[in-house]
């Protein structure tokens, strides 16, 4: 600024104070099999990471829940159960076949807000899954900001920590598994009227009967040795094209006669769908098995908006919402053998109802250092909001000033995470550090190579997994 007058000359100068605001640790990734059209009638097109903030996003960009007849829709199912267990955002990457997925991961390299990966339909007993379940983990050591849950196959079934083993689960600290499978309500079943399925004897035959009362209303195209076949919608068209076209009275009237006979075959044709409908739809499972991996993606969700990502997802908080029933019963000796060796436990609790009873990750035994869920997340929120939050940092002198600002920066944003209650530590110096400097952090050579090191370090909360209560008499003293 020139001072050319006399008066008073009003200049703002820069704080240097840039603020690091959280990365977000809820939005979830679910990749797999999706429906070709959503309700809105767009198609998706693979490989292509669609953000939904709800279930009725899903529905309408990906026409919700597959009836798949006696199979459930593991892609459906796990976006609902996400959604409805506290879930409030999520990539949804469909893919057409397991080719697919390389591209998915690849794609997913770029989007840095995702935190939790899912993959519907995919187990680690099946060999085939388990190398996209590895690429998953892979990916995610590689991101180093994100969670992959991992799940076993439905008809796993887990009697001792001897079992875990022969799983050959991933052993990254960013992988989590749950056991056992759920049970949820099938969408698609209802019970039948005894008179309208008395003539059929399976969901086979009941199927013909959907197809065959279909074909009456739309009609049948031309096949080798068999002719087209015109539907009772058609002939409504038919007839009132007759109708318009008329030119006497007597055609007018037959043309009438015809359209209202039309509209009366069409209508019970109608009729005869639903009721064929009905009596399919009692012939479906009345509830599905399906894998933990989207209740436990929502619950993380839930826990973090409420309490944040320090706190366990688990205990009598986490009580999960719409499961019919748990494909195995834990009691405390089967999880005294699967949580050491990291499998966390689905449990039904008296007065919680079913809930997550553990908060490890699968490198309990190999990296003991991030054995926990809640440590290894917060871990990934710091890492990245830093990350995000200095870039402006590059390119800059690098002098005393640069390593002061970074210092102020990062130590208002640790500082902010312990007044949160996110570090163990009576006082801001036993919760957490920041050091960068010459002669702390870097020597003079770093300097000449063009580095600004800078180390943080945190007291994680870890969950009180095990509550002791010791009690004794007290002998009445005379």
């Amino acid at each position: 600024m020139a001072y050319t007058y006399p008066g008073v000359y009003i200049e703002e100068v820069p704080s240097g104070v840039r603020p690091i605001e959280g990365a977000t640790t809820s939005t979830a990734a679910f990749i797999g099999q999706t429906g070709e059209q959503g309700s809105d009638g767009t198609t998706s097109a693979p490989d292509k990471p669609t953000l939904i903030f709800s279930w009725s996003d899903y529905v309408e960009k990906f026409g919700g829940i597959l009836d798949k007849g006696k199979d459930p829709d593991p892609m459906g199912l796990a976006v609902y159960t996400f959604f409805l267990n506290g879930g409030g955002e999520a990539y949804i990457v469909k893919v057409d076949d397991d080719a697919g997925y390389t591209d998915a991961f690849a794609t997913l390299e770029k989007i840095r807000d995702i935190s939790i990966i899912c993959l519907p339909g995919k187990t680690h007993a099946s060999v085939g899954d388990r190398a996209i379940i590895d690429a998953a983990v892979n990916h995610a050591v590689t991101m180093q900001n994100r969670m992959v849950i991992v799940d076993i196959g439905e008809k796993t079934k887990l009697e001792s920590k001897s079992d875990v083993p022969g799983l050959s689960l991933p052993s990254a600290p960013f992988s989590v598994t749950y056991y056992p499978w759920l049970e949820v309500a099938n969408p698609f079943f209802a019970p039948g009227d005894e008179e309208d399925g008395e003539s059929v004897a399976d969901l086979a035959a009941a199927e013909a009967n959907v197809k065959a009362a279909k074909e009456v209303i739309t009609g049948t195209e031309a096949t080798t040795g068999t002719e087209a076949t015109q539907g009772a919608k058609q002939k409504v068209e038919d007839a009132e094209e007759a109708v318009e076209n008329a030119t006497t009275e007597t055609d007018l009237e037959t043309a009438k006669d015809a359209l209202q006979e039309a509209k009366e075959d069409l209508r019970k044709a109608q009729n005869d769908l639903k009721a064929a409908e009905r009596v399919r739809a009692s012939f479906l499972p009345p509830t599905f098995t399906i894998a933990p991996s989207s209740f436990a993606a929502g619950m993380w969700a839930k826990i973090d908006g409420r309490r944040g990502v320090w706190k366990a997802p688990a205990g009598v908080e986490s009580s999960l919402l719409g499961v019919a029933g748990l494909a195995d019963d834990v009691d405390d000796k089967l999880q005294g053998q699967l949580n050491p060796v990291g499998v966390n436990c689905i449990r039904r609790i008296p007065g919680a109802g079913p809930v997550i009873w553990g908060s490890r990750t699968l490198s309990t035994l190999s990296d003991p250092e991030w054995r926990y869920v809640p440590v290894r997340r917060t871990a990934n929120m710091i890492e990245e909001s830093i990350y995000t939050n200095i870039q402006w940092a590059v390119f800059e002198p690098n002098d005393h000033r640069l390593w002061s600002s970074l210092r102020v920066n990062i130590d208002a944003f640790m500082n902010g995470l312990w007044r949160a209650g996110a570090f163990q530590g009576e006082s801001a110096s036993d919760a957490y550090f920041v050091r960068c400097g010459l002669g702390a952090t870097m020597k003079q050579d770093d300097i000449d190579a063009g580095r600004v090191i800078v180390e943080v370090g945190f007291a994680p909360l870890k969950p009180a997994e095990f509550v002791i209560v010791r009690i004794q008499q007290k002998v009445a003293q005379q």
